[in-house]
């Protein structure tokens, strides 16, 4: 029987179950597309004062496991994607939610202010 997930991945998924929704620090956030606020307002739910939130992405455990970044972004629209460590986006008004999807279970929400993740979270 082939293994749906690889055990990494699966390490992953229980290390945040067994912290609830709190995620790692040390970890990656990846989006795919623009790096800009106007693109990540464009991808979340808006409010007035320029908060975005459930803006979709992939979130990792490791920051230095090049080698698996294309597991990392599985589920994510390329050729460009919009990278930070975790430490990153939450100094910057940041809050990630782990939000595991049927076949991606990296899927993340993150919320906090456009113009200030825009500012972590660039191209790679």
């Amino acid at each position: 029987m082939p293994a749906f997930f690889d055990k990494r991945t699966l390490a992953f998924a229980l290390c945040v179950m067994a912290a609830g929704h709190a995620m790692a620090t040390d970890g990656l956030v990846i989006r795919g597309g623009t790096c800009s606020a106007d693109a990540f307002k464009k991808g979340a739910e808006l409010a007035q004062d320029d908060t975005i939130t459930n803006l979709s992405a992939n979130c990792t455990s490791a920051t230095n496991n090049k080698a698996n970044f294309a597991a990392y972004t599985a589920g994510i629209a390329g050729p460009n994607f919009c990278v930070a460590t975790m430490i990153a986006v939450q100094k910057n008004s940041g809050k990630v939610k782990l939000d595991p999807k049927p076949g991606n279970p990296l899927h993340c929400l993150v919320s906090g202010k456009a113009s200030e993740l825009a500012g972590v979270l660039t191209r790679r």
